[in-house]
């Protein structure tokens, strides 16, 4: 995993600089799966480490007036975090 982070770090530098479009386009897309595979794995790790239970989650506390966006950051944090919304 390590050698990843230092490949998507060297891609990033490439990527400050390319001035082909066609090129950083491909820096980029190589970048965004080396962080998505990170990220993957960080979260696979952090579900072993805590299990599978809500209560052994980080519990996020969501208070907005809209509930459209309630939902949307509850919909979006849920696979990580135990949720609690504010009631109206």
């Amino acid at each position: 995993m390590r050698e990843n982070t230092e490949r998507w770090m060297e891609l990033a530098r490439l990527a400050s600089t390319e001035q082909d479009p066609v090129k950083l386009l491909a820096l980029i897309t190589e970048i965004n799966r080396l962080l998505l595979e990170k990220e993957e794995h960080l979260i696979k790790t952090r579900t072993m480490e805590l299990g599978n239970s809500k209560y052994d989650k980080m519990r996020i506390f969501i208070a907005d007036d809209s509930p459209i966006y309630r939902k949307l950051v509850e919909t979006t944090l849920a696979p990580q975090y135990a949720i609690s919304l504010a009631k109206n």
